[in-house]
């Protein structure tokens, strides 16, 4: 989005963001709470998931390899590695990353390629369960805790569809631990533990209606979160970073969303949010990255988009507001932590001076780019200088996504089309071929 155009849509919709000609206070360091590891600027690379690593092994192939590289010469102070499943049902395809210990040697030379691109910069790895949107191969598993309408409707599910027992969810804590273990010995700063998007630890958290230790009041929904956060804390050295990517919240009626009102409207209440981070805090997790929303039902939430994919049912830039002012509540809540933010690449040439207000006033600590960073991996550096380029800059067509639906390598067909444009013509002419 040009800056004019912003300005614009700002006016005409009454908008509020953060605005800075200051872009330099992008490049001020950032030290993570409870911890004494400074980031050598405030820009990270959010969590994306590539769908290419080897089908045998799970090892990274080159196109892994040349993505992270990019990543990395592009001058970001994190890295945050793309999700990383804990076991096998955990995962969400069959070319999902997973650490294990026949390929633990293989990551390790990865984040060695990464440090000799920048020394400096930070790697931490998503640990995840992908709970209901786990698959075998290429076909739905799903692995859920508790029936959600609203999401049940949208894989479909049926309402017998067996739901995991509470010695299944005792197990995870320990599967954590191991994977965590793993990231370390690859060499990763720190890992996080999922907890939004409504995978498994974050649909965890909207069990109202679940019997057991693991549902109804919020001790029981935030049960397993808590005990993963102290189980992998006590299994790493102090100087391994423990963070989570939290839902601040996932936007659905009641009784199926955490961090909603209980008068079912589709709305925001940070009520049980800011107890859980406060409680993960006091477990050992030291930085949080925020998001909203899920994907899978309400896209438009954390990842609006400009064309070329379905209507919006808000104006994209109420989204973005929304993502960017709800984290600063979150961070005026708990000052003392250290956050990342998100909404940033929809703004595209924009997004330098709303980031950059951001900082300066307080907002956030952080500024994570997802899409953006495949499309235009050097946006840190270009920054800097300030010479944002917006002939590099995410269109928010939506493509990237396809091709993540579509169990194929993820880039930018536009931005990157030696490589991706291949691919999603492919991906193209098979759903051509199938009648979809």
């Amino acid at each position: 989005m040009t800056t004019d155009k912003l300005e614009k849509e700002i006016a005409a919709g009454g908008y509020k963001f953060p605005r800075s000609e200051n872009l330099p206070v992008l490049l001020s360091p950032v030290k993570i709470s409870g911890t004494n590891v400074t980031l050598e600027n405030s820009l990270a690379v959010h969590p994306m998931e590539g769908g290419d690593f080897a089908l045998e092994d799970n090892s990274p192939t080159e196109t892994i390899v040349r993505r992270y590289r990019r990543f990395a010469r592009g001058g970001a102070g994190l890295i945050w590695f793309e999700a990383t499943a804990v076991q096998e049902d955990a995962r969400s395809f069959d070319r999902q990353a997973m650490i294990t210990p026949e390929n633990v040697d293989a990551y390790k030379r990865l984040v060695e390629q990464i440090k000799t691109e920048n020394p400096n910069v930070k790697v931490i790895v998503q640990l995840t369960h992908s709970g209901r949107y786990s698959k075998r191969g290429r076909k739905p598993a799903p692995v859920i805790t508790h029936h959600s309408l609203p999401l049940n409707d949208r894989l479909p599910l049926p309402p017998d569809y067996p739901v995991v027992d509470d010695d299944y969810l005792d197990r995870l804590p320990e599967a954590f631990v191991r994977s965590a273990v793993l990231a370390r010995k690859a060499g990763f700063d720190g890992v996080d533990i999922k907890c939004c998007h409504c995978y498994l630890y974050a649909e965890l958290l909207s069990a109202y209606q679940r019997p057991g230790k693991y549902g109804g009041p919020y001790e029981n929904r935030a049960r397993l979160t808590l005990d993963t956060i102290s189980a992998v804390r006590s299994a790493l050295p102090s100087d391994t970073i423990v963070s989570s990517r939290v839902g601040m919240s996932d936007m659905m009626p009641y009784p199926w969303g955490f961090g909603v009102p209980t008068d079912g409207s589709v709305a925001c209440d940070l009520t049980e949010p800011l107890r859980l981070i406060g409680d993960m805090r006091d477990r050992g997790c030291t930085l949080f990255s925020l998001t909203m929303g899920t994907p899978y039902y309400n896209p438009h939430v954390n990842r609006p988009y400009g064309k070329g994919v379905p209507t919006s049912p808000e104006p994209p830039l109420r989204g973005v507001e929304r993502m960017i002012n709800t984290s600063a509540q979150v961070k005026n809540a708990y000052p003392e932590l250290t956050f990342v933010g998100a909404g940033y690449s929809y703004l595209g040439e924009s997004s330098p001076y709303v980031a950059a207000g951001a900082i300066e006033d307080g907002m956030i600590d952080i500024v994570g780019y997802g899409r953006m960073s495949l499309c235009y991996p050097d946006f840190p550096r270009d920054i800097a200088v300030g010479k944002f380029d917006r002939k590099k800059s995410c269109l928010t067509c939506g493509k990237c996504s396809q091709l993540l639906g579509g169990f194929r390598p993820v880039g930018c067909p536009v931005r990157d089309s030696e490589i991706y444009l291949p691919i999603y013509q492919d991906l193209l002419k098979e759903r051509a071929e199938a009648g979809k």
